[in-house]
């Protein structure tokens, strides 16, 4: 059986993309509802995640894992699911902008400064 090193990244990378859109979704579950002047606002871990995936995965697989998760959560939430192609977009490019900044910025260094710096650049 000849299986070469070309053959198995794209399927971890996949299998680490789907993971990451897991934890994504339920990153967005966890929250803590806080009274509004206008309603109810939520606190939760679902845009900590997308950054998260970006790092770790890199702009493209991670920008795609941040938008499936959020948008996931949003089709299996009645309340939200008018908003899933518009949460994709925006959180796909939240991952996907943490990812290049610190891709590029940083040059892949590892460390506490350039992963708050690539993360703080989406707010």
């Amino acid at each position: 059986m000849n299986t070469s090193k070309r053959s198995t990244v794209p399927t971890l990378k996949l299998c680490a993309t789907a993971v990451m859109a897991a934890l994504v979704y339920w990153g967005s579950q966890l929250q803590i509802q806080i009274p509004a002047v206008l309603g109810f606002s939520r606190f939760h871990l679902g845009n900590v995640t997308c950054a998260l995936s970006g790092l770790l995965l890199g702009p493209g697989w991670g920008g795609l894992a941040a938008g499936l998760g959020s948008a996931l959560f949003d089709v299996t939430n009645p309340a939200y699911v008018a908003e899933a192609p518009i949460t994709f977009v925006t959180k796909g490019l939240y991952g996907l902008i943490a990812g290049l900044v610190h891709q590029k910025l940083f040059h892949r260094r590892d460390g506490y400064f350039p992963a708050a710096v690539s993360t703080a650049s989406n707010f």
